[in-house]
């Protein structure tokens, strides 16, 4: 199992898995935000990507879906936007 955890200030995300499917590569983990920040960066490690899901976790319905600041293809690093203290999981596809 390939497990990675990286910080970005208070904004943090683990990515557990990468695998190949296909021509293109999967990555997945969860990140975590919070009381006081919204959003940060998820580092993939992919040269380039070209699909990024985030799904919120949590037990009340979430007041703004997670969403990605950039524009598709884009650098392995990607910016996202989220509420203060939003937690979930993440999945993306792109080159390796």
């Amino acid at each position: 199992m390939f497990e990675q955890e990286l910080k970005d200030m208070a904004f943090a995300y683990t990515k557990k898995y990468e695998m190949p499917l296909g021509v293109l590569w999967m990555a997945v983990g969860s990140f975590t935000n919070g009381g006081g920040d919204i959003g940060g960066d998820i580092v993939t490690g992919m040269s380039s990507l070209y699909y990024l899901n985030m799904q919120t976790e949590g037990a009340a319905v979430v007041a703004n879906q997670s969403t990605v600041d950039e524009t598709y293809p884009y650098p392995g690093s990607c910016t996202v936007v989220n509420n203060a203290g939003d937690d979930g999981c993440w999945m993306a596809l792109g080159k390796h």
